[in-house]
């Protein structure tokens, strides 16, 4: 016969699994796991995370995914309302911390909000709790999952299990990339950079950072090569892409990773 105890059990095995799965799963997959895996122990609707670019300076949003958002939904989010959202700022601090949305804001600013009355109300959502995923005190992305108002907000007992699975998120993807991310760890946005400049993967890299802001000495020292090993990939790039100095780079790389 069942009872809260068989329940419990239940409940704890389904974690374990999950963290197990993030321990074990790359980091392309690994946030659509990590929401997946959460919905099975806790009630919402849909989730959104965000790839934060750890390896530059300006920790710029490169990659946004959904396990269950609709396609359409996901597509406004990353073209308008990401601008809108008014937890990046909060995201993108390197500081990892889970938190709900109605911690930080009343309900009469989030109602009057444009991402709200355009974005979230449409989708019937309402309660948010996000995840930020930092590492050592580098940053990796975020983490959201929403629900209407029908469930209620989100519980302390659903905060602390948010934060566990935040944890080991952020833990698997320190282990994956020590140094950070950036477009070239998921082997996927800077393609066009090979084919249509040529460039070395290495080459993808040292773009991706300058790009991204990110200062010679700082990139030589990431990288682990002298500042003339440096000097002579940057020319090189730039020899590819037709450039000749760092304003005509940045104009070209930048236009290439908005398209």
């Amino acid at each position: 016969m069942g009872g809260p105890t068989d329940s419990s059990s239940a409940h704890l095995k389904q974690l374990s699994d999950l963290l197990l799965k993030i321990h074990t799963c790359d980091a392309n997959s690994i946030f659509q796991t990590a929401c997946q895996g959460a919905k099975a122990l806790m009630p919402f609707k849909y989730s959104l995370a965000s790839f934060f670019e750890s390896r530059s300076a300006s920790r710029r949003t490169f990659k946004i995914v959904s396990e269950d958002l609709p396609e359409e939904s996901l597509r406004a989010y990353d073209q308008t309302y990401s601008a809108m959202d008014y937890m990046v700022w909060r995201d993108a601090q390197p500081v990892r911390e889970v938190y709900r949305e109605s911690d930080l804001f009343t309900e009469r600013l989030i109602e009057s909000s444009t991402i709200y009355k355009e974005w979230l109300e449409p989708l019937g959502m309402y309660y948010s709790m996000s995840g930020n995923c930092v590492q050592d005190g580098i940053i990796y992305g975020s983490i959201a999952i929403m629900r209407g108002r029908d469930l209620g907000n989100f519980t302390d007992d659903e905060l602390e299990l948010f934060s566990i699975i935040n944890d080991h998120v952020s833990q698997r993807m320190g282990q994956l990339y020590p140094a950070g991310i950036g477009r070239s760890s998921l082997g996927e946005s800077s393609s066009w950079l090979r084919t249509s400049f040529g460039l070395t993967s290495r080459e993808i890299e040292i773009a991706e950072l300058l790009a991204g802001g990110s200062e010679r000495s700082v990139i030589a020292e990431q990288l682990s090569i002298s500042q003339n090993t440096l000097k002579k990939h940057i020319s090189n790039i730039y020899r590819k892409m037709g450039v000749s100095n760092e304003v005509a780079f940045l104009v070209a790389v930048n236009r290439g990773f908005e398209l």
